[in-house]
C-alpha cells in the first residue's frame, strides 16, 4: 500500500492575512470559493514537487468549517493524504485507534474516508487514487499549540508535537515558517 501526505489543512480566521504572512517563494495556487461547503480555500506549496502542500479554508458561510472554528478555533483542521488502497489505509489507521467519521458514509461514494478520534486535535482525510507517485513526497514537521494530552497519530512523512507557542510551524526540507492562523 502506499500512503502519502498530500495536504494540511489550516482553518483560518483570514485566508488572505495568513497567506501574505507566508514566505514569498511558496507557490501559491488560485483562491476558490465552495459555497456548499461554505469555504474559501487556496492550496499552496510546500515543494517544488508540488508535494505536500498546505491547504488553507476560511469558513465563509453555513456548514461543517464554521461550526469548527467556533468549537476548536483556528488551526490544523485535518491531515489529507492519498493511497492506492483505502482498505489498507483505514486499517493502518485504526491501528493507530482512530475511528471512521460518520460522513464517511457519504464521502465513501468518492473513495474518500475521514477519521477521528477523541484526543485526536484534528481528522484525517483519507483518499484512494488509482495512479499514485511511488516516490514518497519530502517529510514534514508540525508543532502546533493543543492541549498537552493530545493524542498524534503516526502518519507517514509527518512528524508533530505539542508547543507551547500561540502559532504553529510547519518545516519541511525547503523551508521552516510560523503560521498564526
Amino acid at each position: 500500500m502506499l500512503l502519502h501526505l498530500h495536504h494540511i489543512a489550516i482553518l483560518v480566521r483570514s485566508l488572505e492575512i495568513v497567506e501574505k504572512s507566508l514566505p514569498g517563494d511558496l507557490e501559491r495556487l488560485k483562491v476558490e470559493s465552495f459555497p456548499a461547503e461554505g469555504t474559501k480555500e487556496q492550496y499552496i506549496d510546500l515543494d517544488p514537487s508540488g508535494r505536500p502542500c498546505l491547504l488553507l479554508i476560511e469558513a465563509i458561510g453555513e456548514g461543517p468549517y464554521r461550526r469548527a472554528l467556533s468549537k476548536r478555533g483556528p488551526g490544523i483542521h485535518h491531515l489529507g493524504l492519498v493511497t492506492d488502497n483505502l482498505d489498507a489505509a483505514v486499517g493502518h489507521f485504526s491501528g493507530e485507534r482512530l475511528l471512521i467519521h460518520p460522513f464517511s458514509m457519504k464521502s465513501i461514494t468518492q473513495r474518500v474516508i475521514w477519521m477521528c478520534r477523541p484526543g485526536v486535535p484534528f481528522l484525517v482525510e483519507i483518499i484512494e487514487k488509482q495512479e499514485l507517485d511511488h516516490d514518497p513526497p519530502p517529510a514534514v514537521h508540525l508543532e502546533f499549540p493543543v492541549a498537552t494530552d493530545a493524542i498524534f497519530p503516526r502518519i507517514p512523512g509527518v512528524t508533530m508535537r505539542w508547543t507551547e507557542n500561540p502559532w504553529m510551524t510547519v518545516s519541511s526540507n525547503t523551508s521552516s515558517f510560523n503560521i498564526d492562523t
